[in-house]
């Protein structure tokens, strides 16, 4: 036998190891001191050092089929050798989903869903990106992986994070990357999603990649996939479902998101939007996935509060304090910045004036779109934008000025939008377009370290007359 202490979680470590080995000595009761034949990790991958947990639960390792096996496969993907070369966020390029599919590439902690905002150029099959060399020496730079599997719908996630895994949806037409490894799994994808996001299977794989350690974990395929996976379970594809459902709902204020409709303070007029009820609903649903998993896998009562006393797994109450649970290469450069629901508004508003978004969804003119199935392919246009063909609120040519009395001013196009909705500012609106749109809108359009925005001012050196550039539209003419 091989004695243990468990001091992890001690902050003041010299004093717990003094008092454990003196309750050792005295042969008293410890729950920090195990007691352990380490012949027991055998039964774990690679004998993971996993002294903390029963041997109950490190026979599941054996027990039980693997969660790369019986049809259900994970992979990494796609190194492009130069992301600022290859890569752009969606609304920098014209949509071509056949040469610049979605390109999933890690980013912050969100379970069951996250919008995939960038795009990758895979023309010709990714004809270019396959053959980007060194000049100096003629090698390879880029590393496609697992070309067969781009495309197909399944479950992406960060590969590195100081919280626990996050799986999420991953649609169709979308390429994986090696930052956001993918995970396939025909006819069982809500089933797993639940699964590999409930607290069971993050405190299974935190034996693997080392359980309490509050740096950064990498979590790779070969590890993910060596998980032991207990089954199917219907309701748990309902749960999956909904809680995916509950966080798009969430984005749909996010004029950069796939999912975006309305800013936050016209939103709850499509009557299915309360933030507050969202998130409780949203834990109230983990809580039975979690508790279904506990059952499937057959953990003990002993098991459970041990696991949930130890800290091996993080929450999503830990994302949103946590600075650090971006991936390296994707971080969302304003992932975590608070919302000004005023200057959102604002901006929604210019994006009207440009003919951008859609004014009708705030005035009941125009019907909510319906939400679209998880696993489709991302659209070319979220449901709060202008559809082809429909009349923009003020006809231009791309171009819009900071001069008033004349028909482009922007400033007054903002009025009339604002008055349209019947939603004021309660701001000098010149005024915050001269001095702090432009920064505002900077920040909202930067992810993935690229600064991309849309809306261009040009300025004379006096400052007494502006150009608004709209580039999209200036692009598409």
């Amino acid at each position: 036998m091989t004695t243990f202490l468990r001091l992890l979680t001690a902050k003041d470590k010299a004093s717990s190891l003094y008092e454990c080995c003196n309750s050792e000595r005295a042969g008293l009761e410890d729950n920090r001191i195990i007691d352990l034949d380490t012949k027991s990790f055998l039964a774990m991958p690679g004998a993971s050092f996993s002294y903390w947990v029963g041997n109950e639960v490190r026979s599941l390792f054996e027990t039980l089929p693997m969660l790369a096996s019986q049809g259900r496969e994970v992979c990494v993907g796609l190194q492009t050798g130069d992301d600022f070369r290859f890569v752009r966020c969606f609304w920098e390029v014209e949509p071509d989903s056949e040469n610049k599919p979605s390109f999933a590439k890690g980013g912050a902690y969100s379970p069951y869903y996250a919008d995939i905002h960038l795009v990758v150029n895979w023309a010709k099959d990714g004809a270019e990106i396959r053959n980007f060399t060194n000049p100096s020496n003629g090698k390879l730079n880029s590393r496609p992986q697992n070309t067969d599997y781009y495309r197909r719908p399944g479950l992406t996630w960060s590969d590195r994070t100081t919280l626990r895994l996050s799986p999420r949806v991953m649609p169709q037409n979308v390429v994986f990357s090696v930052k956001g490894s993918a995970g396939f799994f025909p006819n069982s994808e809500f089933n797993v999603l639940a699964i590999m996001n409930s607290e069971a299977f993050n405190y299974l794989i935190s034996l693997l990649v080392g359980a309490g350690d509050t740096a950064a974990k990498s979590y790779q395929v070969g590890t993910i996939g060596q998980v032991p996976f207990p089954g199917e379970n219907d309701l748990l594809n309902v749960l999956a479902r909904q809680a995916w459902s509950l966080k798009r709902n969430l984005d749909t204020v996010e004029e950069t998101s796939h999912a975006f409709v309305l800013p936050a303070t016209l939103r709850a007029r499509l009557g299915d939007y309360d933030p507050h009820t969202i998130e409780m609903e949203l834990v109230q649903v983990q809580s039975e996935i979690d508790a279904i998993a506990f059952d499937l896998y057959g953990f003990s009562e002993d098991d459970r509060a041990a696991m949930q006393s130890g800290g091996a797994t993080g929450s999503e109450d830990d994302a949103k304090d946590d600075n650090d649970q971006r991936d390296d290469d994707s971080g969302d450069e304003n992932g975590a910045a608070p919302i000004d629901d005023a200057a959102e508004l604002l901006s929604w508003a210019v994006g009207v004036a440009f003919g951008r978004f859609d004014w009708r969804l705030a005035t009941a003119e125009r019907e909510t779109p319906e939400e679209p199935d998880p696993f489709a392919p991302l659209p070319t246009k979220s449901p709060g934008m202008l559809p082809d063909g429909a009349e923009p609120f003020n006809a231009h040519t791309g171009i819009l000025v900071d001069d008033e009395g004349h028909r482009h001013d922007l400033p007054h196009l903002l009025e009339e939008v604002l008055k349209k909705v019947d939603a004021p500012a309660h701001v000098d609106i010149r005024r915050w377009l001269q001095r702090e749109f432009f920064s505002f809108h900077l920040q909202r359009y930067s992810k993935s370290r690229r600064k991309a925005p849309i809306y261009w001012p040009l300025s004379t050196l006096s400052g007494g007359y502006t150009l608004w550039l709209y580039y999209p539209a200036l692009t598409n003419q």
